[in-house]
């Protein structure tokens, strides 16, 4: 079981820019934790995009367990996301709608109960947040809000893209340490700052070494 990119290249055709990908080739394997690591404009949140089918190949494909990367509905049940900026995660303007949303199609108790313990990991009452809108809630707040979220799903990937950003130092060494321990999902964090997180993956990955 892996996600894998096949010679995948993208180029954003209207307008020159440096976010482009060219015969990319990887695997994120089920049961590991992999960090690509690239600078500024590499094209990292590009791949996440992709991953996220928010963007297309222009060439290759890119497969999730041996079949074709699904459309979004499927591909949400085995892949969560976590994105750069906080707010881009969230459908609903109200967090409880946005709670009530990744509920519904899930194993009611057990997202429930993960979501209850991510909470007392990261020391939030998420009772106090259900009747506020985004835009009430601070961007660390937003920040463990959809960590909290997309953590407790019952998926077997998680693609993170730069995930602690926002977060100060003791959330930080939280969510390092809660991943760090998960064993049953692979997990794909796409940074500029490898320092972060090289102690806690299996292997860290210039974003550049995966193009030819």
């Amino acid at each position: 079981m892996s996600i894998r990119f096949e010679n995948v290249s993208f180029a954003y055709k209207k307008v020159k820019s440096p976010f482009q990908l060219h015969n990319l080739n990887f695997v994120l394997n089920a049961d590991e934790k992999i960090c690509i690591h690239g600078k500024t404009g590499a094209g990292k949140t590009t791949l996440f995009r992709l991953l996220l089918r928010d963007l297309a190949p222009g060439e290759g494909k890119i497969f999730l367990d041996d079949l074709v990367l699904p459309k979004e509905k499927n591909l949400y049940k085995k892949v969560s996301f976590i994105f750069q900026k906080p707010e881009d995660q969230f459908i609903f303007p109200v967090i409880n709608d946005e709670f009530e949303f990744i509920t519904e199609d899930q194993d009611n108790n057990n997202i429930l109960q993960n979501i209850s313990k991510l909470c007392k990991l990261f020391n939030v009452t998420i009772e106090n947040f259900l009747d506020r809108d985004l835009y009430s809630v601070s961007i660390g707040e937003l920040r463990l809000l959809q960590i909290i979220f997309a953590l407790s799903m019952q998926s077997k990937y998680l693609i993170l893209d730069e995930p602690t950003t926002f977060l100060d130092h003791e959330n930080q060494i939280q969510f390092l340490t809660h991943i760090k321990k998960i064993k049953d999902k692979g997990v794909l964090i796409l940074t500029k700052h490898l320092e972060i997180y090289s102690s806690i993956v299996e292997r860290n990955i210039s974003l550049i070494s995966l193009q030819s």
